[in-house]
């Protein structure tokens, strides 16, 4: 179930699903989008500035990061939420959560969406 166990002792989670070799900037962008705007709804008792630091702090320790497309990466993602959201995607179409995609997209992008009823 895409755990690997030694010794009684988790060792690594894969998950090769998604997987893809390109810019690690993207890579950061997904995950400070799932940090950004599902969290909030799935945990709101989080401050999800403090969690994309600390992500952040975790990564660059790491290796380094060129953060010059992080923006970019964000946006694609931010509309491609939207789509799924749009969608029908359970948790991206909640209206709590289009209208955060919306503001994101708008504050990144300065193009405001406007959705068909």
């Amino acid at each position: 179930m895409n755990i690997l166990y030694e010794d009684g002792k988790v060792q690594a989670v894969l998950d090769w699903s998604g997987f893809m070799i390109g810019d690690p900037a993207m890579d950061v962008a997904r995950t400070e989008f799932l940090l950004s705007i599902p969290i909030k709804l799935l945990f709101p008792e989080l401050d999800p500035d403090q969690v994309k630091e600390i992500y952040l702090k975790a990564y660059r320790q790491t290796r380094p990061l060129d953060e010059t497309n992080i923006a970019y990466y964000y946006a694609f993602r931010t509309i491609n939420a939207l789509s799924e959201g749009i969608g029908g995607h359970t948790l991206l179409g909640q209206p709590e959560i289009i209208q955060l995609l919306l503001a994101s997209i708008y504050e990144i992008t300065n193009v405001k969406i406007k959705i068909p009823s």
